[in-house]
């Protein structure tokens, strides 16, 4: 992931949150939500300011975790194939 690509995520999550707060009931959705799973409220600006806090370390700390070769999973659709051909896909 590089600097550029860490900084357009980030502005792609908080253009799509203030995309998404246009109308009432996007807002009462937002702030729904939070309260229907528990979550602490939060305003969108909060929510923004931890889309910025998040920094080139941390995402590399969660996709090294996420991102093991045991969590790994293939599926495919179409003429079957048979578990040699599958195997090169895999990891080893």
């Amino acid at each position: 992931v590089s600097d550029l690509e860490l900084a357009l995520a980030k502005k792609s999550r908080k253009s799509s949150l203030v995309m998404g707060l246009e109308d009432n009931e996007q807002v009462a959705n937002f702030y729904g939500s939070m309260h229907l799973f528990g979550h602490t409220l939060e305003t969108p600006a909060q929510r923004i300011a931890k889309f910025d806090a998040v920094t080139m370390a941390d995402v590399l700390r969660v996709a090294s975790s996420l991102f093991q070769p045991e969590n790994f999973r293939l599926a495919a659709i179409g003429p079957s194939l048979t578990n040699d051909q599958f195997e090169k896909y895999l990891p080893r």
